[in-house]
């Protein structure tokens, strides 16, 4: 199967996405899951770890890791891999030419261009917000999705025109991990 097409096909299961009940309105799926997400932040105390990944149909993939403690990022992971593997040689797999991977923490996080920014749940649900409310053009869709708890994954538009590698704009994380309580 041509590469393009794998792409197209990936790109409709994921504009296909649904928040929920068929026709559900998109600002009244994302009230919901805001709620959701106050309870659960205080459940977990404000401490949390969340990724963001994206990847290329041309194999280059990124993942930032950001984690959140007492609804304050205090740290921000960053990986990405080119998709060209290294020579074979003996020893450690080296590190192909074009990987890149860091750590920032305390004062420095925001440091680097790369990666996503480093941003709370709760900035991420404002930026969701003015995603569902922003006027879209005939080509843009809207896709979002939620974790299995009602927590927000993903709440962005897409310009339907574009195949391979289509832009979005807004919010798209891959997983939520919310920290256990804590005993006081």
């Amino acid at each position: 199967m041509r590469s393009w097409l794998m792409a197209a096909l990936a790109l409709g299961a994921l504009v296909g996405a649904a928040p929920g009940a068929e026709g559900e309105d998109p600002a009244a799926a994302l009230a919901a899951s805001k709620e959701r997400w106050v309870k659960a932040r205080e459940q977990c105390q404000g401490s949390y770890t969340y990724w963001v990944r994206t990847a290329s149909w041309v194999g280059a993939r990124t993942e930032t890791t950001i984690v959140v403690e007492r609804n304050k990022v205090i740290e921000r992971r960053y990986k990405a891999t080119s998709g060209r593997a290294p020579a074979p040689a003996p020893g450690p797999a080296p590190r192909a030419e074009g990987d890149v991977e860091w750590v920032e923490t305390g004062d420095e996080v925001g440091k680097h261009k790369e990666g996503a920014p480093p941003r709370t749940l709760d900035q991420l649900y404002d930026e969701a917000r003015q995603v569902v409310e922003r006027p879209r053009g005939k080509h843009e869709r809207l896709v979002q999705r939620f974790d299995r708890a009602g927590l927000l994954l993903a709440c962005f538009t897409v310009d339907t025109r574009i195949m391979d590698d289509a832009p979005i704009k807004g919010v798209n994380i891959a997983e939520i991990k919310l920290a256990e309580r804590k005993a006081e």
